[in-house]
């Protein structure tokens, strides 16, 4: 039997790409030999660039938190509604995480109202139970499914595959990077891969994510589509395909092309 799961992360929101949001909406949609049994959604949905203290100093809108908020809701609730009898998942990122280092540092009395399902958790921030989601992972958490770690990544630079396959010690798939690569490793315990995912973000022109460095990014758009296949003799293989975006168009693993 063949299941499905899509893993997508780094809206960043508000540095959402719209064209990759609708190409995104499209696949669900499509017809498919194995529906979603399960959407994971890898982190970093929205910015918070108003709470990193890396721009404490900076001339931003202080109340562009809430506006992010509820955009990210709406596309939770929106992936909600493309993906019936899916089981849903939101692993936290360095950026959702931003919320408890702020009050952490500048109002720690408070940090209390962020534990417990209380009124700053990020279930209640982003009505996860509402919206049909599984409890929040926050990071730096992990989510086990099938034989694989899904996680929002911890590393960068061109050993980071190789670094989180180390540490978590079984084939994955994280985001943070912004770019599509996959690790590979074989030995006499067989063979593993760690696998980036591509992000939902701007890669290219002024809408990026700020921090971004001038000039072209070495970033990649999309998603990734994983198939689970597990025979009677219960042993499971899976295939990873990434969705990659270019421009606003995509190929499907059909062989269809969005165009958004």
């Amino acid at each position: 039997m063949i299941s499905r799961t899509i893993f997508v992360a780094d809206y960043q929101m508000p540095h959402q790409d719209p064209r990759a949001v609708d190409i995104l909406h499209r696949y669900l949609v499509m017809e498919h030999k194995a529906p979603v049994d399960t959407l994971i959604v890898g982190g970093d949905l929205v910015d918070f660039k108003v709470l990193s203290t890396k721009f404490l100093n900076s001339q931003v809108n202080r109340q562009s938190v809430v506006s992010e908020i509820e955009t990210a809701k709406y596309e939770l609730d929106h992936l909600q509604y493309l993906t019936p009898g899916a089981r849903r998942i939101f692993i936290g990122g360095n950026h959702e995480q931003r919320l408890r280092t702020y009050i952490r540092g500048l109002a720690p009395e408070l940090e209390i109202f962020m534990n417990d399902d209380r009124s700053l958790s990020f279930d209640k921030l982003f009505d996860l139970t509402e919206l049909g989601y599984q409890p929040y992972i926050e990071y730096p958490g992990i989510f086990e499914h099938k034989g694989l770690t899904f996680k929002h990544g911890d590393y960068t630079g061109a050993g980071a595959g190789a670094r989180e396959l180390k540490r978590e010690g079984s084939s994955g798939m994280s985001g943070h990077l912004h770019q599509y690569r996959v690790h590979t490793e074989t030995n006499r315990k067989g063979s593993h891969a760690w696998f980036h995912a591509p992000c939902m973000c701007y890669v290219r022109g002024p809408n990026m994510p700020p921090g971004a460095h001038e000039g072209v990014q070495d970033w990649t758009q999309g998603f990734m589509e994983i198939l689970f296949y597990e025979a009677e003799d219960e042993k499971r293989i899976f295939q990873v395909n990434p969705i990659i975006i270019t421009e606003g168009r995509a190929i499907m693993p059909n062989g269809q092309v969005i165009v958004a």
